[in-house]
């Protein structure tokens, strides 16, 4: 078990190392209030549409690289 500032915490399932890999996992399924007609698939809004998936994770691996260079 790992320690982080004199708390031990428990190894989630994807691990405790923030890698490229594990830093974004985009899920189509919507968790946030409905404002935005084009980025869903349906009509209800309670999932994302593929296009709307693969740009968010687009930006949010472009994220982890900037934060990568920059704390390096």
């Amino acid at each position: 078990m790992a320690n982080h500032f004199g708390v031990k915490v428990l190894e989630g399932k994807r691990g405790l190392k923030l890698t490229r890999e594990n830093y974004a996992i985009v899920s189509n399924k919507n968790s946030l209030c409905r404002f935005s007609r084009d980025i869903y698939a349906d009509e209800e809004g309670k999932t994302y549409s593929d296009e709307w998936c693969i740009k968010q994770l687009e930006d949010c691996l472009k994220n982890y690289d900037l934060n990568m260079e920059y704390f390096s």
